[in-house]
């Protein structure tokens, strides 16, 4: 090649995505009388500063054409599992053969590839100038990066947008300070796999969070009982290590999980007293060169999983403080907001439920050991 060989990563159809310089070119192995050689397909994509790496879904293939038994075991979302097809499907004309590109002072770009005319194209970009450390493919629509300024900040595609400048720009929908320079993300987790039978029954078991406040103060009017889905609903799980020799684990959370868990972590960093008086919140708050905003889309697992440390009476604070908020349970309001009732608000209202600290350090240990 006329330049370095930055990134390699497995690409649909049997072709490989390598970032070449400042190209990112699509590659594949060619037997040339008994030879085989790496021949580069079609025409790249040219345009970035430093293409430092590549990533797509794609799946490694075995012989038969079928996925490699470790990428089948993988925790992913339903959205993630529609790339996870044979070769086979994957020449289907409406999917998109996409992958993402980390230039060095360019954040993240989207090129797909159009076999029909062998040519990669940017679809969309972040338009932010973060030099680029670390990335990953969540899913095919967000995405995972890290920084040299110790961030980790995420993005999402809006495909389904009906304005074509929309759809060419990436959305920063998180951003958190890790303090730690990230430089190599990895799907994957460091726990074994719960096998398929164990974890649907897990997931499908209804699981009543909470104590009625009707219920308490009057048992004998039977008050509904509201049975819930399980708290712990977790996609995506992506492992990082840092500069500093550090490892740790990204999971992807479901809209209820966040929000109990956003809700755990404001109440922890408002009842807790920090060592040195330091704010979690500006500790976490995304800072690079002349940009700092407030950290958000991601919660601080260290912190929440410092809840089971804590003594009685400062974990009763802290859920005291939880169900003053109330920003732990989403349902309801949801559904008032969306129907416009005020009677099932009011009916809402009354059978709402309070949590326990038995019902915290359940969610916290389950979290835990998923990681």
């Amino acid at each position: 090649t006329n330049g370095g060989v930055l990134s390699v990563c497995q690409f649909f159809n049997g072709t490989i995505l390598c970032a070449v310089n400042s190209k990112t070119m699509v590659c594949r192995l060619h037997d040339d009388a008994g030879l085989t050689k790496l021949q580069f397909v079609g025409v790249g994509h040219h345009g970035h500063i430093l293409s430092m790496f590549v990533k797509s879904q794609a799946r490694p293939q075995i012989s038969d054409g079928s996925t490699t038994g470790q990428q089948t075991q993988q925790p992913m979302s339903m959205e993630v599992g529609k790339t996870g097809q044979s070769a086979k499907d994957a020449k289907k004309p409406t999917e998109e053969l996409i992958a993402i590109v980390g230039d060095l002072m360019r954040s993240v770009s989207v090129v797909e590839y159009l076999p029909e005319h062998q040519i990669l194209e940017e679809i969309a970009r972040d338009f932010n100038a973060n030099w680029t450390t670390a990335i990953e493919m969540l899913t095919d629509d967000i995405y995972l990066a890290g920084e040299h300024w110790s961030n980790f900040y995420c993005l999402r595609r809006n495909k389904a947008a009906s304005s074509e400048e929309v759809r060419c720009r990436l959305d920063v929908i998180g951003e958190y300070h890790l303090g730690e320079m990230c430089n190599k993300f990895m799907s994957g987790s460091l726990v074994m796999p719960v096998s398929a039978a164990s974890s649907g029954s897990s997931r499908q078991a209804p699981r009543r969070i909470g104590t009625p406040k009707k219920q308490r103060e009057s048992p004998t009017k039977g008050a509904p009982n509201r049975m819930r889905r399980p708290v712990v609903v977790t996609g995506s799980q992506t492992l990082y290590g840092s500069v500093d020799g550090s490892l740790g684990a990204i999971l992807g959370l479901d809209g209820r999980t966040s929000a109990f868990f956003t809700s755990l972590e404001r109440a922890m960093a408002k009842v807790i007293r920090p060592i040195g008086d330091l704010s979690h919140q500006l500790f976490r708050a995304f800072h690079a060169e002349r940009r700092m905003h407030p950290a958000h889309g991601f919660v601080d697992g260290d912190l929440v999983e410092s809840f089971l440390d804590l003594d009685p009476n400062t974990m009763s604070a802290v859920v005291r403080e939880m169900n003053r908020d109330g920003s732990w349970e989403v349902d309801d309001a949801i559904a008032v907001l969306s129907t416009g009732d005020s009677s099932r608000g009011s009916s809402a209202e009354e059978d709402a439920h309070e949590l326990s600290v038995d019902d915290v350090v359940a969610m916290v240990e389950e979290i835990t050991m998923l990681h």
